[in-house]
């Protein structure tokens, strides 16, 4: 499996000298290695998945929470995918080990290729309120056709939203957090959606992911999963990473 980064630019910092990727800085990052196609996306420390309508089943016509073995981004083998089967659906994927405070996030972002022009990515996120957990999805949505799984490794590209609190920018999303069967599904919506009048709830984020909407046998596709941090969380990552770096080589 490819590095999943909570602590990346900590890693960064110290591998610094021999020249640490861009994508190094980044609170979470999944790049979603993988070499066997259609492995569940359980596989991977901490990722889940469930589907809109509750019937979770994994079938030959209804994929979900997939790993795919063709090239991702850059040319290394795999990405996270849907398939909707016969008719319309969402799928929710998310890593369900994030601790962030709000304040620490700048943006979310992801890779995003799809085989249907009319297929939607949003991110999802999970807040632990004084209330117990709430779940919000991000108004805006990319889209993007490349057709063939083989087409996404050059035709992917990066679809990034702005981390804000502004309810605006967020719709409220009645899940229960639940996997695959054991839920009993959320709303399916796709398109211009109006954003929420109170601004997102205080609490840490606790969970992190996409919201994809998927048309009639057709399928989204993700890669390079990157939780993008507020520019003072990465100079303390920086300088704890220094910090790590110099107590090594003292």
């Amino acid at each position: 499996m490819r590095m999943r980064l909570l602590n990346a630019m900590c890693l960064g910092v110290a591998m610094g000298v021999a020249g640490a990727q861009a994508d190094a800085a980044a609170l979470y990052q999944e790049t979603f290695d993988n070499t066997t196609d259609q492995a569940p996306i359980t596989n991977l420390d901490g990722w889940n998945w469930a589907v809109n309508d509750g019937a979770g089943s994994n079938t030959g016509n209804r994929q979900f929470g997939l790993l795919s073995s063709n090239a991702g981004v850059g040319g290394d083998p795999g990405f996270a995918y849907n398939f909707s089967g016969v008719g319309t659906r969402a799928i929710l994927a998310w890593y369900d080990d994030a601790v962030f405070s709000q304040s620490d996030v700048t943006a979310l972002s992801a890779f995003i290729g799809h085989s249907n022009a009319g297929n939607e990515t949003r991110f999802a996120v999970r807040i632990e309120t004084i209330d117990g957990p709430e779940w919000f999805v991000t108004t805006a949505f990319g889209t993007n056709n490349v057709g063939a799984a083989t087409n996404f490794a050059s035709g992917a590209i990066e679809f990034s939203v702005p981390f804000t609190t502004d309810g605006a920018q967020w719709r409220a999303l009645a899940f229960d957090g639940l996997v695959g069967d054991a839920s009993s599904g959320f709303d399916l919506f796709n398109g211009a959606q109006s954003g929420m009048v109170d601004d997102l709830p205080a609490g840490d984020i606790t969970a992190v992911g996409v919201y994809s909407y998927t048309q009639n046998n057709s399928v989204t596709r993700l890669d390079n999963f990157t939780v993008v941090p507020e520019p003072a969380s990465l100079t303390l990552l920086t300088l704890g990473g220094l910090a790590m770096l110099t107590r090594r080589r003292g």
